[in-house]
């Protein structure tokens, strides 16, 4: 029924429809105002709150704080009673748990990433901090409390629970969630405690907690020594992300640890969840500083540029999330693509951009220059010092023969034969400034033909019209991969058909949030935990995934595996073109289209490089021409000095040449988001594409594991990360 509500000076005030209803009442749209809403108290002591609200209104809070929807005017019902109070209406705000959440995440924020949610965290903490400047104390803080726009500006609502004070009296906030409660005031009746900002300090860091980390609440871990319940893991101080603390509690999997981000906020955190940090807890100004230097630090992935993570990271702790759950972070905005534009029309024009290619003569071939001038001069002369190995091997050799030619007449000339064996074994005299000469000769030639061979690599790799045919090679490859695009994207959707009937059912189910039913036995706080090991939606829920978070057993596990059964029995699988098989299609056209624009953009660069390239390479055959021709002289006299001393060439080994690689037109592009399995996931026996699904029997019942979408026909699998 309709409330009638009237203002202060009597006058009606026309309700439209109801936007929103709570445990303690209801908010009404009012007719003729697009930025006024009445909220109208449901409860029995409803005049209980006069008094509170009309210091708010009093004090003009509103007006003061416009990030908080405060209070405007007080409105009473047809007996001049107190009823409840004007204030500003927010629309196109989502709350908190719809941002840090990955799922939620993707269907109500599909343009966020990181740094659209630090700055988010950033916001919080400003509309928090004015909270405190305007003398109130939140008390309530919670993911519902907290709502964010598409621009990241955010507004803090049921303000009239805020803690407040005239100076004599306090107004208290008589409610708390147990997940954002401070260790202190865990297990307190709220309604008698006045609270501190140093208290709103602990619930500031949960939310802050849950934006950077993806949703895992800072306390949610798996206890080494048994069950853990969340509120009491908060109340004995275990921050299971502590790097200085040991609490007793593991990582949940796949998560970012404190280590991926500054130690500044490292730091925060320690101090916000620490039982030496009560009193001191960072303020909402300090994270705002914090958070700041954060959001001006990232960096982008170099895997995909949908990752932004902080640069202190080792590396992407994203990437490491999306590889333990195979579920995407975040997703790609869609790039706009002319859909009328036929793949002939496109690829005539890439043949005119081909043509222009092939029209680019290639340089000629030039090979290494050989020398080709006269033989030099010997700058050196062989020592006169009798020693000439030479004459000593001719002479030694004819008294042998003369002695044994001449003992038939005389025989005492066999002496001269024995003389001759003398001369032929006499060691050489041994100048030490002859062997100095020989061997720096010899060393003189090594270098200079290390040297030539070193020149010549150089000119073969970068000289010659090597690199020219390689860069004409990879624009070939790049027509090559544009012209098969259309066989591309054909292959792409006829692989999503296949696989339709999963991708629906994964769709549906993932449409239903744990935290928006009725679940038995399954809290605010077993949510929270729930998120922390990565199951959020109906589509999150087997077997395997429930039975490996903390406080989950077999019978434990029931009710949300009965949940989850009783959704996927409401599935009806639809052959019919649906919203998702648009958005899947246009994702897979756009896609190829813009891949089709960035080998379109390569390969019209294509004539300038080759015309550069080719100018580049006349010009260092011209600078390298006259070193590689002093090179060839110089070695022509070694030779010849060498000859000159009676030495033989050495052999010099070539440097071991590493091999060039392929010349390329630009820089990898980043990996996008696809629609179908990467092809690490493709069906070992048919190749085609797989989907997850769950052992139901055997020893690895429960465990995920990719399964091919033409089973039974072909039952081809693959492990699951």
């Amino acid at each position: 029924m309709t409330p009638n509500l009237f203002g202060a000076d009597g006058k009606k005030i026309r309700v439209a429809n109801r936007i929103g209803k709570g445990g303690e009442g209801e908010v009404y749209a009012i007719e003729g105002s697009t930025d006024l809403a009445v909220k109208f108290y449901t409860i029995p002591d409803a005049q209980t709150r006069h008094d509170k609200i009309r210091l708010m209104v009093a004090e003009k809070l509103a007006v003061k704080s416009p990030l908080i929807a405060f209070p405007i005017s007080i409105v009473f019902n047809e007996n001049r009673k107190f009823a409840g109070f004007t204030m500003p209406r927010i629309s196109n705000h989502q709350p908190l748990h719809e941002l840090y959440s990955p799922g939620a995440r993707k269907r109500n924020f599909p343009q966020a990433n990181f740094r659209f949610l630090v700055l988010s965290a950033a916001n919080i903490a400003r509309a928090i901090g004015m909270t405190h400047a305007s003398g109130c104390v939140v008390g309530d803080i919670n993911h519902s409390g907290i709502l964010i726009s598409p621009n990241a500006t955010v507004i803090l609502i049921d303000a009239d629970s805020f803690q407040v004070s005239d100076g004599a009296k306090y107004f208290l906030c008589k409610v708390g969630v147990p997940e954002y409660t401070p260790p202190e005031l865990q297990g307190k009746t709220l309604g008698g405690v006045v609270r501190s900002p140093d208290h709103d300090a602990f619930g500031l860091a949960v939310v802050i907690f849950q934006l950077l980390f993806m949703g895992r609440h800072p306390f949610s871990g798996r206890y080494v020594s048994g069950e853990m319940p969340l509120e009491r893991a908060i109340s004995e101080y275990r921050f299971a992300y502590s790097l200085k603390r040991k609490v007793g509690m593991e990582l949940p999997p796949g998560v970012p640890t404190l280590r991926d981000f500054p130690i500044a906020i490292a730091e925060a955190f320690e101090s916000a969840f620490s039982p030496s940090g009560i009193g001191s807890r960072p303020t909402a100004k300090q994270w705002m500083g914090f958070l700041d230097e954060l959001k001006d630090g990232l960096r982008v992935c170099t895997k995909t540029n949908l990752h932004q993570y902080p640069a202190t990271a080792p590396d992407c702790p994203w990437c490491r999330m999306e590889k333990r759950f195979a579920v995407p972070l975040f997703i790609p905005v869609l790039p706009t693509f002319d859909p009328t534009a036929s793949f002939p029309q496109m690829l005539g024009d890439v043949l005119s951009i081909w043509r222009a290619i092939e029209a680019v003569r290639s340089p000629p071939n030039m090979p290494f220059p050989q020398y080709s001038g006269s033989k030099p001069s010997p700058r050196i002369v062989a020592p006169e010092n009798g020693d000439n190995p030479t004459v000593r091997y001719i002479f030694g050799w004819g008294l042998i023969a003369t002695g044994i030619f001449s003992v038939i007449f005389f025989p005492p000339a066999l002496l001269l034969s024995g003389f001759g064996l003398y001369v032929l074994n006499k060691k050489p005299s041994v100048d030490e400034k002859d062997v100095q000469l020989r061997e720096g000769v010899i060393q003189t030639y090594k270098r200079i033909q290390t040297q030539l061979y070193e020149a010549q690599a150089d000119w073969e790799g970068k000289s010659s019209g090597t690199e020219f045919q390689d860069l004409k090679s990879t624009l070939q490859a790049k027509k090559t991969a544009y012209e098969q695009l259309p066989q591309k994207q054909a292959r792409r959707l006829e692989e999503y058909m296949k696989n339709r009937k999963a991708v629906q059912l994964k769709l549906f189910l993932d449409g239903f949030l744990i935290r928006s039913y009725k679940i038995p036995h399954i809290g605010p706080g077993r949510q929270a935990v729930l998120m922390s090991y990565g199951i959020e939606t109906a589509g999150d829920v087997n077997e395997g995934a429930v039975l490996s978070v903390p406080g989950f057993g077999p019978v434990t596990s029931k009710p949300l595996l009965n949940w989850r059964r009783h959704m996927e029995s409401r599935f009806v699988y639809s052959a019919a073109a649906s919203p998702a098989d648009q958005a899947a299609t246009a994702a897979v056209k756009a896609e190829i289209a813009r891949e089709a624009a960035e080998l379109k953009t390569e390969l019209s660069k294509g004539p300038a490089k080759l015309q550069q390239l080719s100018a580049t390479i006349a010009a260092r055959r011209s600078a390298s021409l006259p070193f590689v021709q002093s090179l060839l002289a110089q070695r022509e006299q070694a030779v010849s000095d060498m000859e000159a001393l009676g030495l033989r060439l050495p052999d010099v080994s070539k440097p071991v040449q590493h091999q060039r690689p392929a010349y390329s037109t630009s820089t990898a592009a980043p990996p996008t988001q696809s629609a179908t399995p990467p092809q690490s996931n493709r069906c070992p026996k048919c190749g085609g594409a797989m989907v997850i699904r769950t052992a139901r029997r055997g020893h690895n019942k429960g465990n995920k594991f990719y399964g091919c979408t033409s089973y039974p026909r072909c039952n081809g699998t693959r492990p699951h990360p």
